[in-house]
């Protein structure tokens, strides 16, 4: 049937738009400052880049944004400072129509991420100071907890104190709602984490950190890394591997191997924060994870050709095919 029928739009408006997917995001708020390079500094060496680019980030507030740019109603729990560039933050998020009653403002400065974009590749190099993240409180989460209870999703990730994020997960696995762990940046976290996740979503590198390995060489090390993840109490994991997609480890123990449509990336800051929003949106309006990873990859894919993290999002009406 041609996508361009009255009995195709009726469907796709009747099944997947009536009901708003809720969503629930713990994590960062950054302000990026981006520059491209002609290649990435290596340790001890000066490269010019060009113009400064000032733009929003953090992997709490990315997620948050891509699941709110296709539609769901994202609530963030976060921590900014008290600064112009919280203000900036806040100005933001009302514009992506995030909703803000639990950000909470500290004394702290804003978190800061600085970029370096090859230019070339698309490649990048992140440094980030934390600032407010990290005075994210268990009581923050705790005077959530009933958007919480009542979302079809709740998402985190490593940005900000790991305390908070367990108390979340706690709260949702009460309420049986789905709980996303993007365990990025690259870092350790306490073992209760895993019993806690439906989905874990490292990357290659943060796979191979988690389950003490070298490296990620292949489809069988990948396939290795995500049943000793899910040894440990994850029900999914899915370990996305950038250009060449992600493997999928489903709580049946299926694994399969979803590929990326092959593009010329100009800018991969923020891929796998849009494939972790997008995967959360569709979980949090009840597709089944496969397909839910299947077109996070697709938005993930879209997100690379413009430079940028937040602002190379794509919004609904540019992938509503995707979710039909």
């Amino acid at each position: 049937m041609s996508t361009n029928t009255p009995r195709y739009n009726e469907i796709f408006e009747k099944e997947k738009f009536v009901v708003q997917p809720q969503l629930v995001v713990i994590g960062s708020c950054n302000v990026d400052m981006v520059t491209r390079v002609g290649r990435i500094p290596a340790p001890g060496e000066t490269v010019t880049g060009g113009d400064l680019s000032v733009l929003f980030g953090g992997k709490g507030a990315n997620q948050a944004v891509m699941a709110a740019r296709l539609g769901a109603s994202v609530h963030m729990i976060g921590s900014i400072g008290r600064d112009s560039f919280g203000d900036d933050v806040v100005r933001n998020f009302e514009r992506e129509s995030v909703h803000i009653s639990f950000l909470a403002r500290s004394d702290r400065a804003t978190g800061v991420a600085l970029i370096a974009v090859d230019e070339h590749t698309g490649q990048n190099s992140i440094v980030v100071a934390p600032g407010a993240n990290s005075a994210l409180t268990v009581e923050q989460v705790e005077a959530a907890a009933d958007v919480i209870r009542h979302a079809g999703a709740v998402v985190a990730q490593l940005e900000t104190p790991v305390q908070a994020t367990i108390r979340a997960f706690q709260i949702a696995r009460v309420a049986s709602v789905v709980t996303v762990f993007n365990p990025a940046p690259a870092n350790t976290f306490p073992d209760t984490m895993f019993a806690l996740c439906d989905v874990m979503t490292p990357n290659e590198y943060e796979a191979a950190l988690i389950t003490g390995s070298d490296a990620i060489h292949s489809t069988d090390d990948a396939i290795k890394a995500a049943r000793a993840i899910q040894s440990r109490g994850a029900k999914a994991v899915i370990i996305t591997l950038g250009s060449r997609g992600a493997l999928l480890l489903d709580g049946n123990g299926q694994v399969a191997q979803l590929s990326a449509e092959k593009v010329q990336a100009v800018d991969s800051t923020g891929a796998g924060d849009a494939f972790t929003g997008a995967l959360a949106f569709g979980l949090a309006r009840g597709d089944d994870l496969y397909n839910a990873c299947q077109r996070a990859i697709k938005v993930a894919t879209m997100s690379v050709l413009k430079p940028g993290a937040m602002v190379s999002f794509p919004y609904a009406a540019e992938v509503g095919d995707l979710f039909a």
